[in-house]
């Protein structure tokens, strides 16, 4: 399998996201990045949308993970709990992806955009 033809795979076993899903995933990333977890309400926040409009975005997703609190602690490949060998310093922190793949995928989409 080609390279370009492998993404191309991969691009499609990811939900298609409409501008204010778009918004809200890299949110979450960054907040997964920055501080390991993110609530809904900070994604309210961060985003400008009705917390219940989130939560609703959110909700049926593939591939997010929460704790107690409800709060987002893993998100499509990235997470700050030790789930795997594939760790990533995002700004001197450890994250971890879910396999080696996610590497290859979130320092350049994410992580830069982070910072």
């Amino acid at each position: 399998m080609q390279t370009d033809e492998l993404g191309k795979f991969i691009r499609e076993l990811m939900p298609k996201l409409e501008a204010e899903e778009r918004i809200v995933a890299l949110e979450i990333y960054k907040g997964l990045a920055a501080n390991g977890t993110i609530s809904v309400a900070a994604l309210a926040d961060r985003t400008g949308l009705d917390p219940a409009r989130v939560e609703s975005i959110v909700l049926p997703w593939p591939g997010i993970f929460r704790d107690d609190r409800r709060d987002i602690v893993g998100f499509w490949g990235l997470t700050a709990r030790p789930v795997s060998k594939h760790v990533l310093r995002i700004n001197g922190q450890p994250r971890y992806a879910w396999c080696a793949w996610d590497c290859l995928l979130y320092p350049h989409s994410c992580v830069s955009r982070c910072r």
